[in-house]
């Protein structure tokens, strides 16, 4: 029962490498330490693991989500099962602290019977005087509006240089209402601050002691090229045995390019080869493709699986396109889309405060109204996400504005008279 547990480890290990879609700014891995998959619809959360692998591999990934705007929201859409419209089934919502690092991620999910979003997931983030992330819990919603039940939570501690001295995981005890330690982990670096070894501890079910019978080995090419090597053993003192590798390769740009996975065959004695991902790059160095491919031992050659495109304005990430390969007919075939939405307007686009000015509701369903003291007629326009001129109208004082034939999502929004009067940002739910 124990091999079975420490190999499974040791596929979330290779799992982690899939982790690639940005949901926090402080990491481009949605989050170093859960396990994900992509299953053609985007990455969906399964489990945690707690092993570090991919972030160890390649630390500078983060640079890429910290120098993006702060996301307010994403809403996800997927096909009806006509494949004749797209509906909205999904959206994240963000809370960052003064120093602009996330500290609240919640995932809503549309039920479409009642019409209405449930709360579903939310992942919560601590961090120290340093900017330094130091904790991680995962809630999940008990009934869909709010009651949030603790599930797993993480805790960083890091060395005077900043980096990740060690790990501690744990799981909430319902019965007990405290949160129990489950792993742990120590990593050990080179003179170059580079992890080179992360030893992974976990409770013996009949001893209660902690025992080392994981740890993840990474080994260095050149400054940025490396390999990480996951091995388990059956207890201390037992000979380590290999289960997966990871090649990281990067471009010229020092962008992670290729990721390798393979898994140890004892029949052939060999590394086998199981998935691979790619990734691409604007000019900006804004990741712009995750595509991931599966290993095909009859043509010997990598096959695709699914892929996601990301889409920029000038400077923001705006969409998400998510495709699966159809072997059959040899095309990529569009399955889900996501819009993502931020906490500033885009470029050109100025909030004017007005306390005298009141546009309401807010958010809003079927129409807006609004008031203001300052003036008798005015025009509103209203804009989505891309900055594109949406409704266009004048209006008088308490008149409704029907809103009814816009989709759900943020909008942005100008009050003009002789002069802009106010402007700022609203949303549409349904």
């Amino acid at each position: 029962m124990k091999s079975i547990i420490y190999f499974t480890v040791a596929l979330l290990f290779t799992i982690n490498s899939l982790a690639q879609i940005p949901e926090s700014r402080h990491h481009t891995l949605e989050t170093v330490n859960s396990v994900t998959i992509l299953d053609g619809n985007g990455p969906v959360i399964t489990s945690n693991s707690g092993i570090n692998n991919l972030e160890k591999l390649c630390p500078h990934l983060k640079s890429t989500a910290e120098s993006e705007p702060a996301w307010d929201s994403i809403f996800r859409e997927k096909r009806d099962s006509a494949n004749t419209q797209w509906l909205t089934y999904q959206k994240e919502l963000f809370a960052y602290n003064e120093q602009g690092s996330m500290t609240k991620d919640i995932a809503y999910n549309w039920d479409e019977n009642e019409q209405g979003w449930y709360s579903a997931s939310k992942y919560e983030y601590t961090y120290d005087i340093n900017g330094n992330q130091k904790s991680k819990t995962l809630s999940f919603s008990e009934n869909g509006i709010g009651n949030w039940l603790p599930h797993s939570k993480y805790e960083y501690y890091y060395t005077d240089k900043g980096l990740e001295d060690y790990q501690l995981y744990s799981e909430w005890n319902a019965e007990t209402g405290e949160w129990e330690l489950h792993r742990k982990s120590d990593n050990i670096y080179n003179a170059n601050d580079q992890p080179i070894i992360n030893l992974q501890y976990f409770e013996d079910e009949d001893s209660g002691e902690w025992i080392n019978i994981a740890k993840n080995e990474y080994f260095y090419h050149d400054e940025w090229n490396k390999t990480g090597i996951f091995y388990s053993r059956e207890s201390e003192g037992d000979q380590w045995e290999a289960e997966i590798k990871t090649d990281v390769i990067y471009n010229s740009d020092f962008n992670v390019k290729v990721v390798d996975n393979y898994f140890w065959d004892v029949s052939i004695n060999d590394w086998d080869p199981m998935f691979r991902i790619e990734y691409d790059y604007n000019e900006n160095g804004d990741q712009t493709l995750f595509k991931h491919l599966s290993w095909n031992d009859t043509a010997n050659a990598w096959y695709n699986d699914s892929k996601i495109v990301y889409t920029y304005d000038s400077t923001r990430r705006t969409f998400e396109h998510s495709y699966d390969w159809d072997i059959s007919n040899e095309e990529w075939i569009l399955v889900r889309r996501g819009s993502y939405h931020y906490l500033s307007p885009p470029h050109g686009f100025e909030e004017v405060a007005n306390n005298t000015l009141r546009l309401y509701p807010n958010p809003a369903n079927d129409y807006v109204s609004i008031d203001a003291e300052d003036w008798r007629q005015a025009t509103v326009e209203l804009y989505n996400i891309e900055g594109k001129l949406v409704l266009q109208q004048d209006i008088q004082p308490h008149n409704k504005i029907p809103i009814h034939h816009l989709k759900r999502g943020v909008y942005l929004y100008k009050i003009i008279g002789n002069d802009t009067i106010g402007s700022g940002k609203m949303m549409i739910e349904r």
